[in-house]
């Protein structure tokens, strides 16, 4: 009943602090069912709203329908309407990011510089309970374990308490109508797998699954938080060189990983460094973009590398890469292969690649096996080969997939990675144009 969904978001508003009664609220609306059913709520629950609708221009005439719907919605319900147009497409390609990431970016932007225009203090989003579950599962894939919180900054999250199957019964019996997003139901993103595949099976298993992992995410958010706070405290004063002394308590993997991962280290770095500490290993080295971290006898020092000097990235699923980055990425589906685009651009299919997916400089004794050869040939060989100059030998990256080698940039893909006749996911990797 409509009333049941009232109450259990007056309950996350008040539970969470997220709005003061009477606010003006800025509501984010796609005009997809989520969307539709978050300002119908506010509504109802008597909150002042006023609609974003951003058109990120990523879907042709549904995105003009997109934008023409929800504008008559506003004028139909009386609600003052905002529309931005975002180019995603040219953030993406500029910055190497995924359309995904570029969209929300932007996204983000506009809603911030509207509110800020109108002098509206709180922003909504149609983050729901099955959103932030998803986002969990997503992050555990990637070595973290965040997910989507209620608020963060102006950001607020009236349904982050309600399920997806909730959202869709109150939009049914209020008789709400919204626009369908197809990429919704694509199995290109890993997000869309976890929602039509991994979810279900996890209700299969335990019905009511969903419920159950939303109240462990209201713990888990509250544990978080108190351990950031213990965290950062012990951090204090220690920004450029972390004492080993803190690194041998029972949480020192903790303290490594808060003081690493948001400069870009992977968990997979962090958990080898600690194990260096263990190993006193002094002089081992790990590096992640611009930054190095040296294990010295009584600390591990932060340093960072000089402009010139090459630097190494880990590419995930996602596919995001720092705008440092020398490639850049893009998923596609096998018919898009272009294999006149020139040695600038590698053609790999994906279901032979394990992620994290490493680019960094070559190195003396580094083989791959070509396509055609036959057999493995060191990289140095094979720049000699290709009678590559000195300084350009310097500036040479691989891309690394596992323990093997499956592009040369530039130069070759290994065999074991090209493109099958059978590929279902290909992976484009291009150089990126300086």
């Amino acid at each position: 009943m409509p009333w049941v969904m009232l109450d259990d978001v007056r309950l996350t508003v008040r539970r969470h602090r997220l709005l003061p009664d009477d606010a003006r609220v800025l509501v984010a609306v796609s005009g997809g069912m989520d969307s539709m059913v978050l300002l119908h709520v506010l509504r109802k629950l008597w909150y002042r709203c006023e609609v974003l609708h951003i058109d990120h221009g990523l879907r042709g005439p549904e995105s003009d329908a997109d934008r023409r719907f929800v504008e008559e919605h506003c004028r139909e319900q009386d609600f003052l309407c905002h529309v931005r147009a975002v180019d995603v497409r040219s953030l993406a390609s500029q910055q190497g990011l995924s359309v995904q990431m570029a969209a929300r970016e932007l996204r983000y932007e506009a809603l911030k510089e509207v509110a800020f225009e109108t002098g509206i203090e709180h922003i909504a989003l149609a983050h729901h309970r099955d959103d932030a579950i998803e986002t969990f599962f997503l992050e555990l894939m990637r070595g973290g374990t965040g997910t989507i919180p209620p608020r963060s900054g102006p950001f607020v999250r009236p349904l982050i308490g309600v399920g997806r199957s909730a959202i869709e019964t109150y939009a049914m019996e209020e008789e709400l109508v919204w626009r369908e997003d197809a990429s919704n139901a694509d199995p290109k993103y890993l997000r869309n797998r976890v929602r039509h595949e991994l979810l279900p099976l996890l209700e299969n298993l335990s019905p009511g699954v969903r419920k159950v992992l939303g109240r462990s995410l209201d713990r888990s958010r509250t544990l978080q938080a108190l351990a950031t706070r213990e965290l950062d405290a012990k951090l204090r004063g220690h920004q450029d060189a972390l004492p080993l002394e803190l690194i041998r308590q029972p949480d020192g993997a903790l303290i490594v990983y808060r003081w690493l991962r948001p400069r870009g280290f992977h968990p997979d770095q962090i958990d080898k460094l600690v194990q260096a500490v263990d190993d006193e290993r002094t002089g081992a080295v790990f590096s992640s973009g611009p930054h190095r971290v040296t294990v010295d006898r009584a600390a591990l020092l932060l340093t960072t590398i000089g402009s010139g000097a090459p630097v190494e990235h880990i590419v995930e699923v996602d596919l995001l890469v720092p705008v440092d980055a020398p490639f850049t990425f893009e998923r596609y589906g096998p018919k898009a292969v272009d294999l006149g685009e020139g040695p600038a651009t590698a053609w790999l299919d994906e279901a032979s690649l394990v992620y994290p997916l490493y680019i960094r400089p070559w190195r003396q004794g580094d083989r791959m096996r070509p396509i055609g050869l036959g057999g493995s040939k060191l990289i140095s060989d094979m720049l000699i080969d290709a009678k590559v100059p000195g300084p350009e030998k310097e500036r040479t990256f691989v891309l690394v997939s596992g323990d093997r080698i499956v592009w040369l940039a530039g130069h070759r893909v290994a065999e074991d990675a090209q493109v099958k006749s059978n590929s279902t996911s290909v992976l484009r990797v291009a150089l990126r144009e300086v």
